[in-house]
């Protein structure tokens, strides 16, 4: 999801707003008036920093040295390691009747508040 930065012409008051590409005309409002875009450099996230694991790798015995994102997930997958906190969510569908009762029961819960 792209950032925007937008600073508001009264006050100099700058903002940087997550904005969906369908939302890009979508101007924040500060001081009674619409912000004014300001035209950023893109963000670019860095790579991770080489770094010893704390597993071994199965097919050497040793805890390797890793230095990109990539061989990180590699070496978790060939190794069928699960790195905590990064598991996949369960599906909670399979809980459910149907997801329009499950809409219905909602619905009931909140219009009973």
């Amino acid at each position: 999801m792209p950032m925007y930065r937008f600073r508001c012409a009264d006050c100099g008051d700058v903002q940087d707003v997550f904005r969906k590409l369908s939302q890009f005309d979508e101007i924040p409002m500060h001081c009674d008036d619409e912000m004014k875009r300001v035209i950023t450099a893109p963000y670019v996230m860095p790579d991770i920093a080489a770094y010893q694991a704390i597993a071994v790798d199965k097919a050497t015995g040793k805890p390797p040295v890793i230095n990109s994102r990539r061989q990180h997930r590699e070496f978790l997958k060939r190794n069928g390691y699960i790195e905590l906190g990064n598991e996949k969510p369960k599906s909670q569908m399979s809980m459910l009747d149907s997801p329009r009762e499950e809409l219905a029961r909602v619905t009931k819960q909140v219009l009973s508040r």
